[in-house]
């Protein structure tokens, strides 16, 4: 305890006595400071302490949704979860220093949306508007007047929850409906069209058994009457003309029932049934017919088929008619989806122009249209024919 001498020495030192320093605090002229009790008195210098400046605690002090501001309690809950109509949100935050609050300073950052930090200044608030779906970490950090930082901050989880027609299940369910859909689709047209593969084989068995197996008769009895010896001349050219078209008919007929059936349904048999058919048209004439070999599983449609056959068909028929020609070349080839074939022959050649040629040019034109392709004929008197036609595959 201090002694009478020495508060004798503390008045004759600051002109203050003992009495006036026991009701409590002192500043000197030199800006020291005394505290006297009932004992004594307690002196210290102000600017002898050093000045410390911890980092503030930073905190988020509200959240609104729309202008809705959310409970305390709700922000302590951990992660917030939100529906994706309520994407507009709005943070306040301080930092928990009051030496000079209005100079705390706040850097805050939204991952998922934001990609570096945000320096707001001493502005406390951040606003962010139509979230998409998904997850996000708002996190703020902040210092307080003499600058000293709190780069850990604080954070908080937002979900922002997609519509049901942005979830997994509801894209999986979707995804399933269109593949069960795809496959009802394509069951249903595999359906069809086995019912007209079916239907094709019936007509073709029935135009072959039935009408086939009419016209040969027809063609045999009339065969048969010419040889009778009581008809007359005149007679016997009628039942000729009657067997004749009976057999072009069938013959026609066989034409007709290889087109219907499905299994001639690929570019192999068509180029063989046209080697068959000219081979047989030009059975007396030196035949050269050059093709590649075709894909066996590549199919063709029955409307190609038919156009191209009836067009190749006319034109050698053409030929074995007309053309009076020694020597025929038929050349095919197949070349990124398009059917071509050239046929050309040295006999007398024609003059495009004349009227019963002029009309089987057309035919072999509008053939040529159907399948998407062209006919060109070049012709010279005495020098043959040539016959480029061509189609898409």
């Amino acid at each position: 305890s201090p002694t009478a001498q020495s508060f004798t020495r503390f008045d004759e030192n600051y002109g203050i006595g003992f009495t006036e320093l026991r009701s409590g605090f002192f500043k000197n002229t030199k800006s020291k400071l005394f505290v006297g009790g009932l004992d004594g008195f307690t002196e210290f210098d102000p600017d002898s302490i050093p000045g410390i400046s911890h980092p503030p605690e930073i905190a988020i002090t509200a959240l609104s949704v729309f202008d809705d501001v959310l409970s305390a309690s709700a922000l302590t809950g951990g992660q917030l979860l939100f529906p994706h109509d309520q994407n507009f949100l709005s943070f306040s935050f301080a930092a928990l220093d009051y030496a000079n609050p209005r100079q705390n300073r706040f850097a805050y950052r939204m991952f998922g949306v934001d990609n570096t930090w945000v320096d707001a200044g001493t502005r406390n608030s951040a606003s962010y508007a139509n979230l998409n779906p998904g997850n996000y970490v708002f996190r703020v950090r902040g210092s307080n007047s003499n600058n000293v930082w709190n780069e850990t901050g604080t954070s908080i989880s937002i979900v922002i929850t997609p519509p049901y027609w942005q979830t997994w299940w509801f894209r999986l369910l979707f995804a399933g409906c269109i593949a069960g859909t795809i496959y009802a689709v394509y069951r249903y047209r595999l359906r069809k069209l086995l019912e007209v593969e079916r239907l094709r084989l019936r007509i073709a068995d029935d135009l072959h058994d039935d009408v086939g197996s009419n016209l040969s008769a027809i063609a045999m009895v009339s065969r048969a009457v010419q040889r009778a010896p009581e008809l007359t001349p005149a007679s016997k050219e009628k039942i000729a003309e009657i067997y004749s078209t009976a057999i072009l008919t069938s013959q026609g007929m066989k034409d007709l029932v290889w087109f219907i059936k499905p299994e001639n349904d690929s570019l192999g048999d068509l180029i063989l049934r046209m080697k068959d058919t000219a081979s047989t048209l030009l059975s007396d004439t030196e035949l050269h017919f050059h093709s590649p070999k075709p894909d066996e599983s590549r199919t063709i449609a029955i409307d190609f088929k038919r156009s191209v056959f009836l067009a190749f068909k006319e034109i050698i028929t053409n030929i074995a008619k007309h053309a009076i020609a020694t020597r025929v070349e038929i050349n095919v080839v197949l070349r990124e989806g398009m059917f071509e074939i050239s046929i050309a022959d040295n006999g007398r050649g024609f003059v495009e122009g004349d009227t019963q040629p002029g009309n089987g040019l057309q035919s072999l034109r509008k053939r040529a249209l159907t399948v998407g392709g062209q006919c060109e004929i070049t012709s010279r008197l005495g020098e043959g024919t040539t016959v480029r036609f061509t189609g898409t595959m």
